[in-house]
């Protein structure tokens, strides 16, 4: 499954009023400025709009650009997935309002927290956590990664390179081989049943001559 980020847009939120920026799912985006530019804003843009969470800790409350006075903020994410176009537009004034498409038709659920369940359906393998590191580097993240475990890292690596198939190509493979060394441990007790029995009587004393039968 290979997730491309196409268009990140909104208003009023964190350093930005009315912003849009497409994005080439084929180009890695490199976001250089002086601090205070607003850099950190846009990953933070993205995970609130896709996972309701940000990995800066930034309260909700503190997510409005403070410095317009007006109320509330949007944000809208559009990515594709194969063939299908979703867009997630979240919009915030006393409470939060989530709007899940594909292809232009509605998918949300009733609620924001059902609609962001389904989103994470949608998005499968690309956890939060996951997500926040391929968006937004730090040395603290970097760290992160150099202490994680084989397997954490392993996710992440699978994750940000699409390796998915081959994860579950390795899955399968592991499946057969359960079900071979099954199969082995059976024939080799059947064995070990046969050379004891093929032990045993060669001990036989075998008799060759000729028995007239009346």
């Amino acid at each position: 499954m290979k997730i491309v980020l196409n268009k990140l847009r909104g208003s009023n939120v964190l350093a930005y009023g009315d912003f849009e920026i497409a994005l080439d799912g084929e180009v890695v985006y490199q976001l250089v400025g002086k601090n205070g530019s607003g850099k950190s804003s846009l990953p933070v843009i993205l995970e609130e709009v896709l996972y309701n969470s940000n990995s800066r800790g930034i309260k909700k409350a503190k997510l409005v650009n403070r410095k317009t006075g007006i109320e509330g903020w949007w944000g809208e994410v559009t990515f594709t997935i194969d063939s299908d176009v979703y867009v997630v537009l979240k919009t915030v004034k006393t409470t939060a309002k989530v709007l899940l498409t594909k292809n232009g038709e509605d998918i949300s659920g009733h609620t924001a927290t059902q609609t962001y369940l389904v989103v994470k359906g949608i998005l499968g393998d690309l956890d939060f956590k996951t997500f926040s590191k391929l968006v937004y580097q730090s040395v603290e993240s970097s760290l992160d990664f150099l202490k994680a475990t084989d397997t954490a890292r392993k996710k992440f690596l699978t994750s940000f390179l699409g390796l998915e198939k081959y994860a579950q190509i390795e899955l399968k493979l592991k499946e057969e081989s359960k079900d071979l060394d099954s199969d082995i441990e059976a024939v080799t007790g059947k064995m070990a049943t046969l050379s004891s029995w093929i032990k045993a009587s060669s001990k036989l004393k075998l008799v060759d001559e000729n028995i007239e039968i009346p």
